[in-house]
């Protein structure tokens, strides 16, 4: 790279890093302040209500906590229904009694140091890769943290806890931990339609032990399910689908693009899609085999591209994946940065539509993880047991070694 291409990329991700900074400082403050326009009372009257053995699935209850918490009123849409697992209503229970501004607040808070916490494992995945001329921290703020995933803190959401927990499982996949690894990835199961096609990519990929991992996980969630709530509760999940059904057209994935264009009905079928683009990488099996951190990229983008109900907060995943690319090729990462706070900045303020143009730019996103996978892989695969240097924290601590000369 030419100096005067490595200064503009130094401007571009010192710009990056600067917004976002600017902007996850604002988000915070306004998730605090909007009440009722945040999800935290959703999570908040679910907890209630599985405090007080109700149907946390059933609409009417659901109505009735949400209209308690907001002093008699709903929300401008109507009830938010609470289509997580039980487990997640459970885990909030012990401060569901408190006010929801106090509520707010603490979720908030809870998500401000979860986006700390992974802006700092992110630093530790990217130290150690190939010399790029550009201060490590710069580089995370500028890629960790997509301006659109940002969003978790103003609607108190829990994707920060996903991205710190994703970040986990990267971590434990370098150190060669894959059933760690895939422990870590089940946590993202609090909204599964962010993980969906994960398991699929890792059986291609032949990454057993993180897949047995993730199974294991996800056999907790369920049998947890069984322990919160009742058999005759959990039947009425349906319900609470049924409402977000109605949402698909205003979705950040490909198939709110076709909701919005031929109705709900033709998204599913989009969505189903994923499924095919996934077994579409069984050419680059054994790549992405010998290289299972490129799995989950791949695993990832998919699931959030193809899924028929994820908003710009679930976006934030994404900063784990372009953690990764960046770990090979600092300009494609930064391209996909672009590409997200781009249609970001652009898609509200000045397009005023919801979702779809961020949607293309995941598109884009995609197309770059896909040339990464299909390009001639620099490293070599190094036998599993080999000793490692003590104290080295490169891009691949047991996986790989450079061709020899």
């Amino acid at each position: 790279m030419s100096r005067a291409l490595r200064r503009s990329l130094l401007g571009v991700v010192a710009l990056l890093a600067a917004v976002t900074t600017g902007l996850a400082i604002t988000q915070a403050i306004r998730g605090a302040q909007a009440l009722r326009a945040t999800d935290a009372v959703v999570f908040q009257s679910a907890g209630r209500i599985v405090g007080a053995h109700g149907c946390v699935y059933c609409l009417e209850p659901q109505r009735l906590a949400q209209m308690t918490l907001l002093g008699g009123q709903l929300q401008g849409n109507g009830v938010e229904p609470f289509s997580n697992p039980p487990l997640v209503a459970w885990m909030v229970q012990p401060v569901a009694g408190l006010t929801l501004p106090i509520y707010t607040l603490l979720s908030v808070l809870l998500e401000a140091v979860a986006l700390v916490a992974a802006v700092i494992m992110a630093r530790r995945l990217l130290t150690g890769s190939r010399s790029t001329m550009l201060p490590i921290p710069v580089i995370v703020l500028a890629l960790v943290l997509p301006l659109p995933g940002l969003e978790t803190l103003a609607f108190a959401q829990w994707d920060g806890l996903m991205l710190a927990a994703l970040l986990g499982a990267y971590l434990l996949t370098r150190a060669d931990h894959g059933f760690a690894a895939g422990l870590a990835l089940s946590f993202l199961l609090i909204k599964p339609q962010d993980v969906w096609l994960v398991p699929l990519a890792l059986a291609i990929a032949r990454a057993w032990p993180a897949l047995r991992g993730f199974a294991l996980g996800a056999g907790a969630w369920l049998l947890t399910s069984f322990a919160v709530v009742s058999v005759g509760t959990l039947t009425h999940i349906t319900d609470s689908l049924g409402q977000n059904q109605s949402q698909v057209q205003f979705t950040d994935g490909l198939p709110g693009i076709a909701a919005a264009i031929a109705g709900p009905g033709w998204g599913f079928v989009i969505a189903g899609m994923g499924i095919a683009a996934v077994l579409g990488l069984w050419p680059w099996r054994d790549r992405l085999h010998l290289d299972p951190m490129l799995t989950l990229d791949v695993g990832i983008t998919l699931s959030l591209l193809f899924s028929p109900h994820f908003f710009s907060a679930d976006l934030v995943l994404i900063g784990a994946v372009l953690i990764d690319i960046g770990r090979r090729s600092v300009p494609t990462a930064v391209a996909g940065a672009l590409l997200l706070d781009a249609a970001y900045l652009v898609e509200g303020p000045l397009l005023h539509t919801q979702g779809h143009v961020q949607a293309l730019a995941l598109l884009g996103v995609a197309a770059l993880v896909v040339s990464v996978i299909v390009a001639k892989p620099r490293q070599q695969r190094m036998p599993i047991g080999l000793p490692v240097a003590a104290g080295y924290h490169g891009p691949a601590v047991t996986f790989w070694k450079r061709p020899e000369n």
